[in-house]
């Protein structure tokens, strides 16, 4: 993946829209479960990705604002609340200024 974000001919972010999605969103424990090293090129990808698709973002910043910042109901609300945050943070992490405004 990494490898054909540098080559300029082929759309990155269409080629692999669903599976950076898949690995970010749904196989979340995976994800952060990965080496350092692979985070940081992650790093990358995610920085990259979110420069053609802000739909990433906004869908988990309006995930998060849903029920409120304390507003926990369940024991699997709160789980949820705390893996979408866990997430914004990593997405913050891997962009620029530029990318969140």
């Amino acid at each position: 993946m990494l490898k054909c974000m540098t080559d300029k001919k082929i759309i990155f972010h269409k080629q692999f829209k669903v599976t950076i999605e898949s690995l970010f969103r749904d196989q979340h424990e995976n994800f952060f479960s990965m080496t350092e090293r692979s985070l940081r090129k992650w790093q990358v990808i995610m920085s990259r990705y979110l420069n053609k698709n802000n739909e990433l973002w906004t869908d988990l910043l309006q995930k998060f604002n849903r029920t409120g910042l304390f507003n926990f109901e369940s024991e699997e609300m709160r789980k949820k609340k705390a893996i979408t945050f866990q997430q914004l943070a990593f997405l913050i992490f891997s962009s620029n200024y530029e990318q969140i405004n």
